[in-house]
């Protein structure tokens, strides 16, 4: 099952100075790409799956000129193994030094599935 969901032209117009990059310049499409199935031994063939699927949907985006080899990914549908970059974008810096002085045991780490590497 695939489903995208394509997101009003005016939500742009409401984003601020967050750690999510949002914009104008830089817009996204939610992606969420599901498998079902019960059989826990499946795990890893199932994410492999779901990988490979959303970067074959993603590089005929590009193709189209829909989206971009860095398109900011959605956190709530972004894999646990996604790239920093790609999910904070240019906020990615701030939020390494606001870490660094703020959690200096690195806490954050052991609680998200997201880390600011």
């Amino acid at each position: 099952m695939f489903t995208l969901e394509p997101l009003h032209k005016d939500l742009y117009n409401a984003a601020t100075n967050s750690a999510y990059p949002h914009t104008p310049a830089h817009p996204w499409t939610p992606m969420n790409v599901a498998i079902a199935f019960s059989d826990p031994a499946l795990d890893n063939a199932a994410f492999a799956a779901i990988k490979k699927s959303a970067g074959i949907i993603q590089q005929v985006a590009i193709q189209e000129g829909q989206s971009s080899s860095d398109a900011i990914l959605y956190p709530n549908y972004a894999g646990p193994l996604s790239d920093s970059k790609l999910l904070f974008g240019a906020n990615l810096p701030l939020l390494q030094k606001i870490q660094a002085q703020t959690d200096p045991f690195n806490l954050v780490n052991l609680t998200t599935g997201f880390k600011f590497h």
